[in-house]
């Protein structure tokens, strides 16, 4: 531990860029950041409804939230409420992270994968 932190060795690397260091870091505070959106739920993933987990679904197949709306039988305002709830619990700024974190925590499948469209 130095100054509270943990010290990470990293084998033998002490000759590696400084950037290259950094990288490793950085790769390795987001798979912390990762676990830490996961604790509680048994590590299987965060802890989203199966309605927030269709909607996410949906937005990474390609549909517009109208047509999420629409399929679901819910309203624009309502897919847009699932979506906010999706990223906050994600830690994420939009649906494209979500969808992104979602294939890495294998709750959604490659060919789920898309684009999200918001109108």
């Amino acid at each position: 531990m130095v100054r509270g932190r943990q010290v990470i060795s990293l084998g033998g690397m002490a000759g590696c860029s400084r950037e290259w260091r950094a990288s490793v870091l950085a790769m390795i505070e987001q798979e912390k950041q990762e676990k830490q959106a996961t604790a509680g739920h048994g590590g299987m993933g965060p802890a989203l409804s199966a309605r927030e987990l269709e909607v996410l679904r949906l937005a990474c197949a390609g549909l517009t939230y109208a047509e999420i709306a629409e399929q679901l039988t819910i309203s624009w305002h309502t897919v847009n409420t699932h979506c906010k709830r999706v990223c906050r619990k994600l830690r994420v700024s939009g649906m494209r992270q979500a969808g992104a974190r979602t294939w890495r925590l294998g709750l959604i499948r490659e060919e789920e994968g898309g684009g999200v469209r918001r109108t």
